[in-house]
């Protein structure tokens, strides 16, 4: 890995990821534009903050065993994963180019009823998928709900 300067953890994950803007942050980690030279696309890297405990890592390591299992529309693919103590810990994902639905209510006001039922419906199916694979999202709020832009109809 290299460094990259100011304001970046690192330019190139792996001799494959090259880091971009960071466009997501939590408590567990930061989310990056990324561009796969090896597969030629943009992805969003989840670069994981190293835990004092290993507690960042093993919640790592089983959202990285869902998002594996999981394959639904509605809900973000997993691309690749490197999860080696020691070395830079990262997700790679699907990149949503559109903003999220906290971003979109702030610049747009309220849904529509039609819109507010199309997102219920697509969010109420990518739940099933994941209830029924026995797992419990727990975060489920307007700024963890990205939407993906469609041509001709509302965001997916």
């Amino acid at each position: 890995m290299e460094s990259a300067g100011a304001g970046h953890p690192a330019a190139l994950l792996d001799g494959r990821y090259a880091l971009g803007e960071c466009i997501g942050e939590g408590g567990m980690a930061r989310v990056y534009r990324a561009e796969d030279a090896f597969l030629g696309r943009t992805v969003a890297i989840k670069l994981i903050r190293p835990g004092i405990d290993g507690a960042s890592s093993e919640r790592a390591h089983s959202e990285m065993r869902v998002l594996a299992s999981l394959n639904h529309p509605s809900l973000v693919t997993l691309f690749d994963a490197h999860l080696v103590p020691g070395q830079p810990e990262y997700l790679v994902m699907e990149l949503v180019e559109g903003p999220s639905l906290a971003d979109r209510l702030a610049s747009g006001g309220a849904l529509t009823s039609e819109e507010a039922a199309q997102l219920g419906a697509e969010l109420a199916e990518a739940l099933h998928v994941v209830h029924t694979a026995g797992v419990v999202h727990r975060d489920i709020k307007p700024s963890n709900v990205l939407l993906s832009p469609a041509e001709g109809r509302a965001p997916r």
